[in-house]
């Protein structure tokens, strides 16, 4: 984990944060067993606030993912390379498979043992591995497989969408693999920078128009306005733009750079504060404009060396934040019967499970899978 960039792993760490202080807040909501703090303690409206403020709008957190993850993915294929662009194909998709599938094999067993195992049938299990509308079978497996999970859920709508927590926060995984499987192609096609910018505002307005569209035309299915690949599409495309355009941001003058930055924080922070996820309306134009805040604040700072002065403590979570994501149910469940109380502190309890269970993934399978996944297709290749 060394040459890190710590400004995508701080936003990151802030973005996992938000999810799962969503996701705490909708168990405590579901099981009525958290409790906000009480009304004695000094300065207890001041931290409910702030708690409320951290676990209102979860969707925003992957809002931020889907841009870092356009911004690192075109990093890591341009890198070195000028205006004439390539993708090795064979490359791509060989290590998008050493860092998707050995975390995603773990999450759906888990899963299918939670679903088989003698649990009892509590509020907290059918909230994060089944729910007592839906329906898993094998069509259900096969979109996991395929990675269509975000479009078998806006068919179904809701409730019967909702599967459980375990397995709902798959959708968003399933809207960046169709992107990556789509992407090197693309860029071997336009070659040239000005082509790929052109193709990436198309797909930014596609995504815009379809919010527009489903709200419009399934007001009903509130997933249907964030869950289809279009509403994920223009937000990686963004952060494909901001890695194209941060080598050149880092030629202008350090304070034109600096007050775009401030003025991109100003305008996430107002979004994520004055704007809701459940409101169909401000699903149209927050995250695209959430989006491009963060794309702009990251072409106008990644090359900023005061970064390096941000604590790892910050920046550690960032770091672990697919293990984060995909395992944060399952500690959820598990701990959950430590977790009744005053929700904000119980929360801190969550998040630190959470984050030791996404260390010892690391550890002792998604870095060790990694490298023996890509050790063993680098042998074949030269012994060809």
């Amino acid at each position: 984990m060394s040459d890190r960039n710590k400004l995508i792993d701080l936003l990151r760490t802030a973005s996992i944060l938000v999810v799962l202080a969503t996701h705490f807040a909708i168990a405590a909501n579901v099981t009525t067993e958290a409790t906000p703090i009480p009304s004695a303690w000094m300065l207890a409206k001041v931290f409910n606030k702030l708690w409320h403020l951290l676990n209102h709008n979860g969707l925003y957190g992957v809002t931020v993912f889907f841009v870092l993850s356009g911004f690192l993915i075109t990093n890591s294929i341009l890198a070195g390379q000028d205006d004439n662009f390539h993708a090795d194909l064979k490359d791509f998709y060989r290590k998008r498979v050493a860092r998707i599938c050995p975390l995603l094999i773990l999450h759906v067993m888990l899963g299918v043992l939670f679903l088989v195992g003698p649990f009892p049938d509590s509020n907290i299990y059918r909230l994060c591995f089944k729910t007592q509308w839906c329906k898993i079978d094998l069509g259900f497996f096969v979109s996991i497989a395929t990675f269509t999970f975000n479009w078998l859920k806006v068919a179904l709508g809701q409730p019967s969408g909702f599967f459980g927590m375990h397995w709902d926060i798959l959708w968003s995984l399933a809207i960046e693999e169709q992107f990556y499987f789509f992407y090197p192609l693309v860029l071997n096609v336009a070659r040239k920078r000005i082509r790929l910018q052109y193709f990436l505002a198309m797909v930014i307005c596609v995504g815009v128009f379809s919010r527009w569209l489903f709200i419009h035309a399934m007001p009903a299915n509130h997933m249907a306005v964030y869950m289809t690949s279009f509403s994920g599409f223009d937000l990686i495309a963004m952060g494909v733009l901001s890695c194209l355009f941060s080598q050149r941001a880092s030629t202008l003058p350090r304070t034109m750079r600096r007050a775009a930055a401030l003025a991109a924080i100003a305008a996430a922070t107002l979004l994520y504060v004055f704007t809701s996820t459940e409101s169909n309306l401000d699903m149209i134009y927050a995250p695209p404009t959430l989006g491009a805040s963060i794309a702009t604040l990251i072409a106008c700072s990644s090359s900023s060396t005061s970064l390096k002065k941000i604590p790892s403590i910050l920046t550690y979570p960032g770091q672990l934040s697919y293990g984060l994501y995909l395992l944060h149910p399952v500690v959820l469940f598990v701990l959950w019967p430590l977790l009744n109380g005053i929700a904000p502190l119980k929360f801190l309890l969550f998040a630190a499970g959470s984050l030791a269970v996404a260390h010892i993934s690391y550890r002792l399978l998604e870095a060790p899978a990694r490298k023996a996944i890509l050790s063993r297709t680098e042998t074949k290749q030269q012994a060809g």
